[in-house]
């Protein structure tokens, strides 16, 4: 999909996460994230055209960031925590070639929920 990107635009931390439960004081489960893996990423820009051919319309995604090719894909990572902030993937686009210079692009959609930390 995406190649010959330089690699020192690979300058921010996204931990991909699923989500568990934990105990409260209450004896009530309350969902948190929990981190799956932690990988370099950084942001990425589209024209609009291209988002809405690649990824459908703008009100689908807050943020498009681009990371190394995951030969093993996200590991059913269903958000991820970028900057401070609890985001849900929803779109995953992984280059088809598997080669060293290869990226992926994940999309991301701010997530307000109540219950995510």
């Amino acid at each position: 999909m995406v190649q010959r990107i330089n690699f020192s635009r690979l300058n921010k931390r996204l931990s991909l996460c699923g989500v568990g439960n934990k105990e409260t004081a209450q004896h009530t489960n309350k969902p948190v994230l929990t981190p799956i893996n932690t990988i370099w990423c950084g942001l990425y820009t589209l024209t609009m055209n291209q988002k809405v051919t690649l990824l459908g319309t703008p009100d689908s995604f807050d943020v498009i960031v681009i990371v190394r090719h995951q030969a093993k894909g996200l590991n059913s990572a269903k958000y991820a925590v970028l900057d401070h902030q609890s985001y849900q993937i929803t779109d995953y686009n992984p280059d088809s070639e598997n080669i060293a210079d290869a990226y992926d692009l994940i999309s991301l959609k701010r997530d307000d929920k109540i219950g995510f930390s």
